[in-house]
Formats: C-alpha cells, sequence, structure tokens
C-alpha cells in the first residue's frame, strides 16, 4: 500500500489527525482485533472508493506497536474464493500453536439471486500474509433472499477447547445468541442458545470475554428510537453473568449500557500483552448517510483505544495511558471561576482537553461545556444537572439527548479527546463516557458557562495529528 490510494479522496477536511483511519474508500467496522508476534493488529472492513457494493467486502489491515501510531498495510482477506465470493464480513481472531486464525463472515452469490452466508477461516504465519482454509466453509448456514446486518461470531478457547457465540435467528426470525465448540477450528458442533429469551431488538457485532470473574456478552443493537422518546437506544450494551458451558446457559439477566454517546458501534475486545483488555470500535454507528464525508472518496474512523474494567458492578472505559504520547505540548494549566460563559480553546483542532469542577461549595445547578462548529454553528453540548447528578449530551444535528445518572459529591473530572471529526468525553475515570462523530470545519470554540460561580481546573494539551503511516 503507497500514498497513491489518497488520489481517490477528493475532500480531506474532515480526515483525522490521530484516530484510525482507511486510506480511502468505506470503512464500517474493526473484525478480529488481537496482538500478536509484537504488534497489535487491528483489521477493519472496508471498500475501496471503485467498488459500488454497498456491503464492506475486504478486510483491511493495520497494525501498531503502541496503540496509537499505526502502521497501514495490505489488505488481509479479499472476497476471491467460492464461499465468500460476494464478501468477507465481520469475525475475530485467535493464535493456536503460533498460527493466528480468523474466522470471518463469508458471503456467496446464488443463482437464485440469494445469499448464502458461511463462517470461514483463514491463518497466517507472520501475521501478514493470510491463506484461506480449502474446505471452507467451516459453518454452513441458511440461505437469504437479502442480506443486510453482519452476524459475526466470536471465537476462544477455554480448558482445552475452543468455542465459537453467534447471533442467529430462528424460524420465529427472533434472534439468539447460540454456542458452538470444537477441538479443531474446523469441525464444530452446535450447542444451542445461551440466553433464556431472545435478543429484544436486532443486534450485530457480537463479542464475549472474561473480566474479574465475570463473564461478559456484548452485543451491538442496531435499532434506533423513531418515537417522541429523547433517548436513542442504538448502541453497545453487556450482559455480566457465567457461562455454564455444559447446559450451555449464561446467567446474566440485566442490560447495561458500555457508552451513552450516539455513535459508539461494533466495539472489538482484545487482550494487550500486559494483561489489559483493551476496545476498539467504530464511530459514526451504522447510518452511513448521515457521515458528511460520504461523497468524499472516504468513509469512517474508529474511536480511541480504550482499557476496560470492572469497578462497582459495571463495566468502565478509559483511554490507553499510551494516549499520553499523543501530547505535543501543553497549551494551558489554568484555575478559572466561571459564572458568565468562557471561551477556553478556539484556536487548535487536535486537543486534549482535562477538567476538574470543584462541586462542594458550587451553588448552581447546571453548568454547560459547548463544542461549536463556527462555520455550521452546529453545537454538542455537554451538560450536568446538580440535583438530578445527571449528565447528558445533547447536539443539534441530532433528534436524542443521551442522559445518565453519576455518583459525584465533591467533585466532577473530564477528560476529552477532540479530533478533526470526533468527541470522546470521558466522565469520572470513565464511569460515564460519551463517544461522538462530531464534525467541525476549523478549530472548535469550546466554551463553558455555569448558573452560579463554579471553580473549575483546566488543563489542555495540543495533540500530534500523524498517527498513521504507509507500509508494505
Amino acid at each position: 500500500m503507497n500514498e497513491q490510494v489518497w488520489l481517490n479522496i477528493s475532500d480531506q477536511r474532515y480526515r483525522c489527525g490521530y484516530h484510525l483511519m482507511a486510506p480511502s474508500g468505506r470503512l464500517t467496522v474493526p473484525s478480529g482485533s488481537i496482538y500478536f508476534k509484537n504488534f497489535f493488529h487491528v483489521f477493519f472492513l472496508y471498500n475501496s472508493p471503485q467498488v459500488t457494493s454497498t456491503i464492506p467486502n475486504v478486510w483491511g489491515h493495520a497494525r501498531s506497536r503502541d496503540l496509537i501510531h499505526w502502521q497501514l498495510l495490505k489488505p488481509a482477506l479479499q472476497p476471491d474464493s467460492i464461499t465468500d465470493q460476494a464478501g468477507c464480513l465481520a469475525g475475530s481472531a485467535l493464535i493456536k500453536d503460533g498460527v493466528l486464525y480468523i474466522l470471518y463472515l463469508g458471503l456467496q452469490a446464488q443463482s437464485d439471486f440469494q445469499i448464502l452466508p458461511s463462517q470461514n477461516l483463514a491463518y497466517s504465519k507472520d501475521g501478514l500474509n493470510f491463506n484461506k482454509y480449502l474446505q471452507n466453509p467451516v459453518i454452513n448456514m441458511l440461505p437469504v433472499s437479502h442480506f443486510t446486518e453482519t452476524k459475526a461470531a466470536k471465537i476462544w478457547e477455554h480448558d482445552g477447547q475452543y468455542y465459537l457465540l453467534m447471533i442467529s435467528q430462528d424460524n420465529g426470525q427472533d434472534e439468539q445468541v447460540v454456542l458452538y465448540t470444537s477441538y479443531s477450528l474446523t469441525y464444530w458442533n452446535y450447542l444451542g442458545p445461551i440466553l433464556e429469551r431472545p435478543l429484544l431488538q436486532p443486534c450485530n457485532f457480537l463479542e464475549f470475554f472474561h473480566i474479574n470473574g465475570h463473564d461478559i456478552v456484548l452485543v451491538t443493537m442496531t435499532q434506533r428510537q423513531v418515537s417522541t422518546s429523547n433517548f436513542d437506544p442504538q448502541g453497545i450494551y453487556y450482559l455480566a453473568g457465567d457461562l455454564d458451558y455444559d447446559r450451555p446457559y449464561f446467567s446474566g439477566q440485566v442490560w447495561q449500557r458500555l457508552d451513552y454517546g450516539h455513535d459508539l458501534f461494533a466495539s472489538q475486545i482484545f487482550q494487550a500483552p500486559d494483561g489489559r483488555l483493551v476496545t476498539i470500535a467504530a464511530l459514526g454507528g451504522e447510518d452511513f448517510d448521515q457521515l458528511q464525508e460520504n461523497d468524499k472518496g472516504w468513509e469512517g474512523v474508529l474511536s480511541l483505544p480504550r482499557e476496560l474494567i470492572w469497578e462497582h458492578n459495571h463495566l468502565v472505559m478509559r483511554p490507553v495511558r499510551e494516549c499520553q504520547t499523543l501530547r505535543e505540548r501543553l497549551l494551558q494549566q489554568q484555575i478559572y471561576q466561571i459564572h458568565t460563559p468562557k471561551i477556553l480553546c478556539d484556536s487548535v483542532t487536535y486537543l486534549e482537553m482535562n477538567l476538574y469542577f470543584f462541586l462542594a461549595q458550587w451553588d448552581g445547578q447546571i453548568f454547560q461545556l459547548i463544542f461549536t462548529d463556527r462555520v455550521t454553528k452546529n453545537q454538542l453540548v455537554f451538560e450536568y444537572l446538580h440535583a438530578q447528578q445527571s449528565v447528558s449530551v445533547r447536539r443539534s444535528d441530532r433528534p436524542h439527548s443521551n442522559s445518565t445518572k453519576i455518583a459525584t459529591d465533591k467533585f466532577l473530572r473530564l477528560q476529552i479527546f477532540i479530533d478533526q471529526s470526533t468527541v470522546e468525553i470521558f466522565v469520572n475515570d470513565g464511569q460515564v463516557v460519551f463517544s461522538e462523530r462530531f464534525y467541525f470545519q476549523g478549530n472548535p470554540q469550546i466554551s463553558l458557562t455555569s448558573d452560579q460561580t463554579l471553580q473549575v481546573d483546566c488543563q489542555l494539551y495540543q495533540l500530534s495529528g500523524q498517527s498513521l503511516t504507509f507500509g508494505d
């Protein structure tokens, strides 16, 4: 891959400086992220600008030594086999006997205009060059008349056996989370559904992992709310419980939301060599028509990598500590007394903000942090309501505002990362996170206002905007 791919991009206005993107074309979701042979590998589904299909059918590939600076490589998988001629879609990865294996969803076009999806296997010894299993597919699925959703599978090893978890539709078109098992990765036995009841609404991009004694089933719910409710249910949700591999049965009952923003989608979970669980996801949701770059020769961006931590009976997300290496210079370190609106920054695009609000002596009820695109006048507003002890994000370009309660008493801390078309807000060390795909045509204007005098410690860093390189 070389820099000629940039020639297909007609407008780079919203391309990010330190978030992972495809070189061009449509990037949809990460797929099969893993640490292998001293590199973090992130695969992602995308189409080149020359492809007219709406289904992203290629596995793009990037690797990094530090989760921040990424080298874009040649595609790992392309639709060049009988079982995946209509597309190589989402999947997952694991390491077996020093070899990297990828299980992915392949689409095969049938003569009767139906699509035959199946689970397929590929492998690599060096993490760069991939071969497909000659006896693919390893799991056959029922043909469908049209294919609009990616039903990815998750594979892992447990007590000497391999397991595969997948979202599947039953005869009544309800979606179930079903479990398979294998000793070889090539022959799979169906064990059955693991949840007591079907999923409540359409879901994609399933994940399964273990953290602090808990098994976690995590899905992306894809149905946007169209009623008068002010809450948008599309997003990433998880169940915490225990998986009984023999029955099979999963004990989790209560769905919890992982991210309260409008735009986090298709989270991938993988383990760093030091034991940390890391997640990276798509920013922008499933509706690509709303992306402002969708006619510019490129689409899509991935989130900053985040560490997953189990704390106070729920998952917490924090930016990985490697994000500190993005800092180029300290712009500001100052304590303000805020009452009337105060502009905190309006001259930097790539920015990290650390704000510490002192609430113990504050007599107010509301403060707002406002991000404004000075060209379009669109605004993203983070709001804290003291009486309700709630935080929310609302946007002038979206119909829904998302809010949640947060336990806070004497202080509130925000860590915020801003790129050319992303805003990621971490509240109180990741107790609550808002992930947004929000577009700035120039440098954002960021202001703070409060109904009563509020003391805030403000620390701003300018970040590097050079995190992508190209390599063979």
